[in-house]
């Protein structure tokens, strides 16, 4: 079995200040070992599946690296290894350890 580490993190904060009744939401990139990415997405109160970055939009070396990772790693797999690892795909988590974007 592949040993996967979350080696980076954009994180994209969508919520709305001006509007008092809006909801946190996010999404980020989570890049794995330095070599592809995963998306994760959420609000305050639920977090969206992780997924493969679409390689013709995002990849972290090669679109090619991108495709053989959603080609031959199952995506639950990734997410239960990192977070046993410590990684959260909530808002808080996601701010306080990625870079803002």
């Amino acid at each position: 079995m592949a040993k996967f580490n979350v080696t980076g993190i954009q994180f994209f904060d969508y919520s709305n200040e001006e509007d008092q009744c809006a909801k946190m939401q996010y999404s980020a990139n989570v890049f794995i070992n330095d070599t592809f990415v995963i998306q994760v997405s959420g609000n305050e109160n639920e977090a969206e599946k992780a997924e493969f970055a679409p390689s013709s939009s995002c990849y972290l070396t090669t679109e090619d690296a991108q495709e053989a990772a959603s080609d031959d790693y199952d995506i639950d797999e990734i997410i239960e290894q990192i977070e046993e690892n410590g990684f959260e795909n909530n808002f808080y988590y996601l701010s306080k350890n990625g870079e803002l974007f």
